[in-house]
């Protein structure tokens, strides 16, 4: 697996090192054209200012790797703390700022980044949390997504595809300590890997969100406010909307979509792990690094990302690879109580372009139903398969059918220190 370059094992320094010559460093190949954008994000700390001049960069020079990886940052985080409204005057679903007005929040002022801000929300005189009638729909967050965040991580990505192989941004001390207020920090190298590992994020973030805009998902939120009581998923959410989670209009360019961001982005991770394997340069001072006494895992990772990619085009066994990172017993078995399944001393085939691209199906129709906890019922689901997307093969081990959720789970508890 990929650490942080902040990591205890990443930062080993014995007497071995000084006195045996070390690996030399790469060296930075970012201009002077970079050298406002990093302003924008460092000194002044105004993601508008660093977008722009980073859009100038990029405009002088598509070949810039250094510009193409910090615009590939700031164009994202300008979406969320932009505070203008958007082109259209009698639509809000093209300015995040119109769309918390519409929901009746005024104030969301945002650490440039921290984006886990706490908005202010509108409450009724019992302190009970209360939006205006007219406040936005499921779909119209939808829209917004697609309008705004998706567009923006087509572009990061595209930025990074142009990344060359030979770019290295060095980020300094001063830079570092400006973000993360830690003072003696030393230096960072930022290179070809660590933006394919950025890639691979972004696009994965790319197809959750279409996934989510394929899906009719057109609640009326105002209505669930003011409440004296909690909101029952199955009650108030699942039999309150009968076309909750339906495929919309258009669904099938969006999963298409959401299909080839999939396959993008295994490539991402594999030309990352690829090339963060064959580095040769001293590897002390990257952002990422994959440690010694992990290459197998990063392996294990690497062969179940290419089952998956498979799986995207023809239906493909998940294979068993002898995982140590979870309780595969553990997980089979709640697989097995959660999808009323019995998957022991057998895998399964996984079909995902099934859903994606060949014969796309409405996902409320293999929704389970949920307890006055919302908690799933056990074995409620109605189609264990899922529209045959994951099917039981026999005569493999049972430990195989654990690997894909094992390999959902490492995509989803990686942190930004570890991925």
């Amino acid at each position: 697996m990929i650490h942080h370059q902040f990591t205890a094992t990443a930062r080993l320094v014995t007497i071995a090192l000084i006195i045996l010559p070390l690996p030399a460093i790469s060296q930075e190949t970012c201009g002077a054209a970079v050298t406002a954008c990093r302003d924008g994000l460092f000194v002044t700390q105004d993601i508008i200012i660093a977008d722009d001049a980073c859009a100038a960069a990029v405009k002088a020079d598509a070949n810039d790797g250094c510009a193409r990886i910090f615009r590939a940052a700031t164009r994202v985080l300008r979406v969320f703390v932009e505070d203008t409204n958007g082109s259209a005057p009698l639509v809000f679903t093209d300015s995040i700022k119109e769309m918390f007005e519409q929901f009746g929040i005024s104030s969301f002022e945002r650490d440039l980044y921290d984006l886990s801000f706490s908005p202010i929300l509108p409450r009724n005189f019992d302190g009970k949390i209360d939006f205006p009638a007219d406040s936005p729909d499921g779909s119209d967050i939808q829209d917004a997504l697609d309008l705004l965040i998706v567009t923006a991580l087509e572009d990061s990505a595209a930025d990074l595809q142009a990344v060359s192989e030979a770019t290295v941004i060095r980020l300094t001390a001063n830079e570092l300590q400006s973000i993360s207020g830690a003072i003696g920090s030393t230096s960072i190298e930022i290179d070809y890997g660590d933006s394919k590992v950025l890639e691979f994020m972004i696009l994965l973030w790319k197809s959750q969100l279409l996934f989510l805009i394929a899906l009719d998902l057109d609640v009326d939120i105002d209505s669930y406010t003011p409440r004296t009581t909690g909101i029952l998923i199955q009650d108030d959410v699942i039999d309150a909307n009968p076309d909750l989670a339906r495929l919309r209009s258009g669904a099938s360019s969006a999963l298409a979509d959401a299909n080839q961001a999939n396959r993008d982005a295994v490539g991402a991770y594999l030309a990352a792990s690829n090339f963060i394997r064959s580095e040769v340069d001293d590897q002390t001072d990257d952002l990422l690094t994959i440690e010694p006494d992990q290459l197998q895992d990063e392996a294990e990772i690497r062969i179940q990302l290419a089952a998956l990619a498979g799986s995207l085009d023809t239906p493909t066994s998940i294979l068993n690879t002898g995982t140590t990172l979870f309780d595969e017993a553990n997980i089979i078995s709640a697989l097995n109580t959660k999808l009323g399944t019995n998957f022991d001393n057998q895998g399964a085939v996984l079909d995902l372009g099934l859903f994606y691209d060949r014969a796309p199906f409405d996902v409320r129709d293999v929704l389970p139903t949920f307890d006055a906890g919302n908690a799933i019922d056990d074995g409620s689901f109605p189609d264990p398969t899922f529209g045959s997307v994951l099917v039981p093969e026999p005569g493999l081990l049972a430990s195989q059918v654990a690997s894909l959720a094992t390999l959902l789970l490492i995509l989803r508890l990686r942190s930004r220190r570890e991925f």
